[in-house]
């Protein structure tokens, strides 16, 4: 049997590999990875630079010293050098968790949709109908009372989500959820959903 896969003309672009997919986030967040890497780089010049800083601050005092200079005088442009590497450390340190916390929402704001996708695909009991075979969006829709405009998007989303496969505009089960998330199925785990729209 022919298990090639075939996106409908009318989907949206689906990536056909896991390092496309990867590469599709990674270039999602460039801009605050490398806004990281600027700021991680710079708190690491800074903490480099800060012994030197130290040394500044040791040979002003030896210098102060040593010609009975006012060690104030001598001293302040080492302490405003050293003040500043400590203020860029902590600046920098928090700006790039700043930076980091924001990736951090991006990439759950995306890990969020296969199993809300698959939730509401639970919800509407949308795998069962497709016990008997691929169907189209309007079939789909009619068997389950939901208008095909809005199945279609959450169809696509299942796909992605390797819950459903799509061939010439058909959708059908994946093996595992045919054998999981069709009602009346020996090892139906339909009752999932209920306790996990409870807790959430």
């Amino acid at each position: 049997m022919d298990t090639t896969i075939k996106i409908a003309v009318d989907a949206p672009p689906l990536s056909r590999s896991p390092w496309r997919f990867a590469l599709y986030f990674y270039l999602k967040s460039r801009y605050t990875l490398l806004a990281i890497f600027v700021f991680e780089a710079a708190q690491a010049a800074c903490t480099i630079l800060l012994p030197y800083g130290v040394k500044e601050i040791i040979d002003a005092v030896t210098l102060a010293n040593e010609t009975d200079v006012d060690i104030f005088t001598t001293t302040q442009d080492a302490l405003l050098l050293f003040a500043l590497l400590n203020l860029g450390i902590v600046l920098f340190s928090r700006a790039s968790g700043a930076a980091l916390a924001r990736a951090t929402i991006d990439r759950l704001t995306m890990a969020v949709f296969p199993p809300m996708a698959m939730l509401a695909g639970m919800q509407l009991d949308l795998f069962t109908p497709l016990k008997d075979g691929p169907m189209r969006t309007e079939a789909l829709g009619e068997a389950i009372g939901v208008d095909p405009g809005k199945l279609a998007p959450l169809l696509y989303a299942l796909v992605a989500a390797e819950l459903l496969t799509v061939r010439d505009g058909a959708f059908a089960n994946t093996p595992e959820a045919d054998h999981y998330l069709v009602h009346g199925r020996p090892h139906y785990v339909g009752g999932a959903h209920a306790r996990s729209s409870d807790r959430w």
